[in-house]
């Protein structure tokens, strides 16, 4: 595979060629007068502001074709075409005076990117391009707890399971999507913790509120990866490889053609054996279970492998569509399991899970006149296996003893196991927004998901598990109407969201055990509104508040089938969710810095969460009334392109507001929840010493992580003394990179974990230490 990777790679190297470019210019009047606070943006991505002398510059432009657009209240509107190659374009615009807006004074630009708008919206969003993180060997995980209110904990080291909360909310409160279309159900093989960044433009961090467009029960917040575009030939080719055996191999490329055709391809494969160091683990004897002894040992049963492949083609502004193309994704992984995710006391050596996704989709875009249109159709089939047939029994000690012949165990049921779980899906969704005028706009969104999900076991004749079929469907509904204000100041939005959910539910876990039955149906509305107000030229003020509903999933209601059970009487959660925050930029010569501070609060009925026990096995829960409040903040400073300085930090308390529990008094009334982090922060430093006149570049990053330290366990059980906690932790980080030939060659090495400092994460599960990775990267574009 690696000689392939290495050819294939060699190959492009010689038939292509990397390109960028810039565009100059500048905007004058039909006397000569320069234009100040003129708009102009290049292809609805990126935008700038004339200055007092009317000059506009972009630069590192990807070859291509764009479209450059002027607009000024005082102007009338103008746009012309640009092609780049290899070269610096300049594009000058001589405007007319536009005879109804003489007498009107321009405030703000009336022009601004999407990133620009959602910004100046009422709603929390925070936008990470990754065109800084292309070059590096991170995970897209490592890229998203750089936002401030987000944490990411992991049960390992690469491919294991994450848990990712936004301002205390985690699991699935949180929604992901990929191009606005939801990840929900679409296999292990495809998670946020294993995709690679050179795939990826843009991510899209919405906190608390969550648009009505993007057609989702999220209750916490939700999280949009943008892909590259559409409109771009390119090549990326990246390679990593690192500490504990771990490979990375990423190719993504598109060919787009003059007369609109565009065919678009992007893989990836990635590799670790995750055989990383674990500190005083307990090795107990495999006859008796007696302990004997406190080790520190190597992880010798935790490979992970999955890979993805992408292909998508169609056409673009065509008169029955801007956009429309199909699409298939094919995924596969293998995860092995050293023991559980809540504890490291029971220890594996055979047990693993595979999965295999297959997805097909259609998508849709157009825009007529003030209505823009846009939709997609999702189908697809995910098979997972969980395999634990083995008659061996292992320790830490990597001792084994074999079981009884007449033993039908496994390492984790009692009876062995080769069960695979297929779930069909259906998913479509069609979204609709329709401009009345320049400060009026409606919005509607129509989703369903649908989900049939059988198994079979190959070994088990006795696991019934999901041998009768279950259905479950979800229906939403959404509508919001926006205001802007003549002068850009004021922005506000109202909405409402109507969610349906229908479940056929039959879980019966031998022939002979009884048959749980169970058919739901639910129908909820929530609502909610968002205002900005921009106080001064610099400094915008935003609240949002949100009456949220998230229904139980899939996999909460009727478990994995692995280490999560099934609780077929969960309810849905319900959250009152307010935030209010202030933005602040300000400008001293070439020292630029970007401020925002939020303050959050969450008022949560039917809390659901997944429980810690002593043993294997979990089950979600709901705690009847939680409340989630705290404070973020984050401050961006930038001097000249040389240095770089960003950090922001979070403080949280989930608190557990239930008097009753089964109608006895709760002995965690008014204590934190457990297992989550109630403060940490997030740091990174960004050094270019070296720019050779745009073509090579050296770039130093230093990135830094604290967490203070939580209980692992309710606050009011057990000695305080005694007390399981999760210690405090600062992690350090350093990236070396080096590009040459305007981003066409790249090279980075990484030290993850400096100082070696012992890191736990969910249920205080060790995390690797320090760990060291190489990453070759090709950017590549075709020649004319």
């Amino acid at each position: 595979m690696k000689i392939v990777l290495f050819s294939m790679l060699n190959f492009f190297i010689i038939t292509c060629f990397s390109q960028s470019g810039s565009i100059k210019g500048r905007i004058t009047d039909k006397e000569g007068r320069y234009i100040e606070n003129a708009s102009v943006l290049l292809d609805e991505d990126k935008g700038v502001i004339t200055d007092s002398l009317g000059y506009i510059y972009f630069k590192d432009i990807d070859n291509g074709s764009y479209t450059l657009k002027v607009h000024h209240l005082n102007y009338i509107y103008q746009e012309k075409k640009v092609e780049i190659f290899n070269d610096s374009k300049t594009v000058n615009f001589t405007l007319v005076k536009n005879m109804n807006h003489l007498n009107e004074v321009v405030l703000t630009p009336l022009i601004e990117t999407k990133d620009q708008k959602a910004k100046n919206s009422g709603y929390k969003v925070d936008i990470i391009k990754t065109s800084s993180y292309k070059n590096q060997s991170v995970n897209l995980t490592d890229i998203i707890k750089q936002s401030s209110g987000i944490l990411i904990r992991e049960t390992g080291g690469l491919g294991s399971n994450f848990k990712l909360s936004i301002n205390g909310l985690s699991g699935n409160k949180i929604r992901f999507f990929i191009d606005g279309i939801p990840m929900e159900n679409f296999g292990s093989s495809l998670t946020l913790n294993n995709f690679p960044v050179n795939l990826i433009k843009k991510v899209e961090i919405y906190k608390g509120v969550v648009p009505i467009e993007l057609g989702a029960d999220a209750l916490g917040g939700a999280i949009n990866i943008s892909t590259i575009d559409l409109k771009k030939t390119y090549l990326d080719a990246s390679y990593s490889l690192g500490s504990f055996n771990t490979h990375k191999a990423s190719i993504n490329g598109q060919y787009t053609h003059e007369k609109g055709f565009f065919a678009a391809f992007s893989y990836f494969n990635n590799y670790s054996d995750n055989n990383y160091r674990m500190d005083d683990v307990n090795v107990y004897d495999l006859d008796l279970g007696n302990y004997e002894q406190t080790i520190s040992t190597n992880r010798f049963h935790d490979l992970y492998k999955s890979y993805m492949f992408n292909v998508k083609a169609g056409v673009t502004d065509k008169k029955y569509a801007d956009k429309l193309y199909v699409g298939y994704i094919g995924a596969k992984n293998r995860k092995n399991y050293q023991h559980p995710d809540s504890n490291i006391e029971t220890v594996y050596g055979d047990f693993h899970s595979r999965n295999e996704t297959n997805i097909v989709s259609i998508n849709y875009e157009k825009k007529i006149g003030n209505l823009n249109l846009k939709g997609f159709a999702v189908k697809g089939v995910i098979n997972n296996a969980t395999i634990d047939t083995s008659s061996v029994r292992y320790n830490w000690n990597e001792d084994t003893i074999l079981r009884d012949e007449n033993s039908l165990k496994g390492e984790i049921f009692d009876r062995k196991r080769f069960s695979i779980i297929t779930d069909n899906i259906i998913r479509s969704s069609l979204s609709s927004s329709y401009r009345i005028d320049n400060y009026n706009a409606i919005k509607l969104n129509i989703s369903q998901n649908y989900l049939k999900r059988k198994g079979e076991d190959k070994v088990d004749e006795f696991n019934y598990t999901f041998q009768n079929p279950n259905y479950l469907h979800k229906f939403y509904g959404g509508i919001s109407y926006a205001y802007k204000s003549n002068n850009n100041k004021i922005r506000a939005s109202v909405f409402a969201k109507r969610f349906m959910y229908k479940a056929n539910i039959k879980i019966q876990p031998q022939k002979e055990g009884t048959l749980v039955s169970n058919e739901q149906n639910i129908n909820k509305t929530g609502y909610g509104a968002t205002f900005s107000y921009k106080a001064t030229k610099n400094t915008l003020i935003k609240t949002s508040f949100e009456n949220a509903y998230r229904l139980p999933n899939d996999y909460e209601i009727l478990g994995d089938g692995v280490f999560v059970e099934y609780n077929e009487n969960l309810e849905p959660e319900k959250s009152n969710n307010i935030n209010l925050g202030v933005l602040n930029t300000s400008k001293l010569k070439d020292i630029r810095i970007k401020s925002e501070a939020n303050i959050f609060l969450r008022f949560s009925e039917n809390f659901i969460q997944l429980g810690a026990s002593g043993g294997p096995y979990s089950q979600y829960e709901n705690i009847d009334n939680v409340r989630s409040q705290g404070i973020e903040a984050n401050i961006d400073l930038r001097v000249n392109k040389y240095f770089a300085f960003n950090v922001n930090a979070t403080y949280q308390k989930i608190i557990d507001r239930t008097k009753l529990r089964n109608g006895l008094p709760n002995e965690s009334y008014n204590t934190e929840v457990p297992n989550i982090p109630y403060f940490f922060t997030n740091s990174r430093i960004t050094i270019t010493p070296l720019d050779f006149q745009n073509k090579n570049e050296l770039s130093l990053y230093l990135d830094s992580r604290y967490t203070k330290d939580f209980f692992l366990t309710s606050e009011n059980s057990g000695d305080i003394n005694t007390k399981r906690i999760i210690p405090s932790q600062f992690l350090n980080d350093v990236t070396l990179a080096y590009s040459m030939k305007k981003g066409m060659y790249n090279l980075s090495l990484s030290c993850l974990n400096i100082f070696d400092t012992k890191a736990y994460d969910n249920f205080n599960i060790q995390k690797p230490g320090r760990s060291f990775f190489v990453k070759f990267r090709f950017y590549l574009l075709n020649g004319k």
